[in-house]
């Protein structure tokens, strides 16, 4: 294991097997989960930031054609703009540093920063209003 490698996962994984109570940690209840990593050296800030970019999912992730969701609170409609703040549009293949980046096209930069990303839950509009279309991670 190379010096250093020990931590970069400790930072991305923030629970441990201690956090389990030990009579948990045997039960028969406890599921299995799947977890989505990124590797993104410099890119993640600790608040949502808005820098002006938004995301356009292409509808190439195999088994996904008309949507992606990265997350409970981030679905991405194939071939609409999507808002992002910054640590989103990282994940999403900004600088084409994700395992994502083939499958999204991130537009705007980190040049202009316009403070924190709304990160206020999107009200549920009737059916006949348009969708909202901007979210944070």
């Amino acid at each position: 294991m190379r010096a250093g490698r020990a931590e970069r996962r400790s930072a991305c994984l923030r629970f441990s097997i201690a956090a389990i109570p030990p009579s948990a940690r045997s039960s028969p209840s406890l599921t299995p989960r799947s977890l989505r990593l990124f590797k993104l050296p410099g890119l993640l800030e600790s608040l949502c930031e808005d820098y002006g970019q938004w995301a356009v999912y292409k509808g190439s992730v195999p088994g996904m054609p008309h949507a992606y969701s990265l997350d409970d609170h981030h679905r991405l409609q194939a071939g609409k703009p999507f808002l992002v703040c910054g640590n989103t549009a990282a994940m999403l293949g900004e600088g084409g540093i994700s395992w994502l980046s083939q499958h999204f096209d991130v537009h705007g930069n980190r040049d202009t920063h316009y403070g924190l990303f709304d990160c206020t839950p999107v009200v549920t509009a009737p059916a006949s209003a348009p969708a909202a279309g901007g979210s944070c991670c």
